[in-house]
């Protein structure tokens, strides 16, 4: 039961009467399940519908805490305070609190004390359980730390995308799986950017996908948005790798025409295999 702090996450904390109602109009994903204390994985998108920011909402002694791509968060709280106009809402990063991932075993439980709070991943139950709290508690609280890439294989092998996998104000919510991996409601009502993902679904626009992509068991995957080809045409781009195991988004179609053809796939002059998520 390996866990790993996650140092590239950041916290950001929002309080006051508002903050459900604020979130509500905002966010992918329905913001009244913090009321019955569940923790959701959402987006916030640009009005065109395209991807800006993907975290986790936390709620926890009382407030609502958020976990955010550190590389992201400045911007995020910017765009938060911008949109909160008259809404009582506290919105401040916190220093004191960081998050941790603890996978590869199913007999923990969810655990809530002052301290911390271990909670179930709500994208996929194999991705097993985060944690956000203070570093010293959870140091006591558990043991066999493991390197941030260990976890960050394992997400990868099960291909759930990450903030890195996503292209700011290009990339749509359900070309990365996010109806699948829980962080999208058809039901809730208008948010920013809602009428495009909504669409995308009822209209069945959505072209691109993303796929494991596996190499040579000694090869190292190249750079992020090196192109994946079949014959002469390009069908889609790698995203986040570790070693010879990554995320691509690619264009489905292409995908099914080329793998019926039992024609090969290249990335960057070498054969990879593609395989489906399993979760989809």
């Amino acid at each position: 039961m390996p866990i790993s702090f996650l140092s590239q996450r950041k916290i950001i904390h929002l309080s006051g009467d508002d903050t459900v109602n604020f979130l509500q109009g905002l966010i992918s994903n329905d913001a009244r399940k913090l009321l019955k204390n569940e923790v959701i994985y959402t987006a916030l998108l640009s009005p065109q519908g395209k991807f800006l920011y993907d975290f986790f909402l936390i709620p926890w002694r009382k407030n609502i805490f958020l976990d955010v791509a550190e590389n992201r968060a400045a911007d995020l709280l910017s765009r938060l305070k911008m949109y909160r106009l008259r809404s009582k809402v506290e919105i401040e990063f916190t220093d004191d609190l960081c998050v941790a991932a603890i996978w590869g075993n199913n007999s923990v439980s969810p655990i809530e004390t002052s301290e911390y709070k271990l909670y179930q991943d709500p994208r996929l139950t194999a991705l097993g359980f985060r944690i956000i709290g203070k570093e010293k508690s959870i140091k006591e609280s558990f043991k066999n730390f493991a390197l941030k890439d260990e976890y960050e294989r394992s997400r990868i092998d099960l291909c759930v995308p990450d903030t890195t996998d996503m292209i700011v104000e290009k990339s749509l919510l359900l070309e990365f799986g996010f109806e699948e991996l829980q962080g999208v409601d058809f039901s809730k009502g208008c948010y920013v950017g809602q009428e495009v993902t909504a669409r995308s679904k009822f209209r069945g626009q959505v072209r691109k996908s993303i796929y494991k992509i596996i190499g040579e068991e000694t090869d190292q995957l190249p750079a992020i948005g090196t192109p994946i080809i079949s014959g002469a045409k390009t069908i889609g781009e790698l995203r986040t790798s570790i070693k010879n195991i990554g995320i691509a988004i690619i264009n489905s179609d292409d995908y099914e025409a080329t793998k019926n053809a039992g024609e090969t796939f290249l990335c960057n002059g070498k054969i990879v295999q593609i395989i489906s998520p399993n979760w989809r």
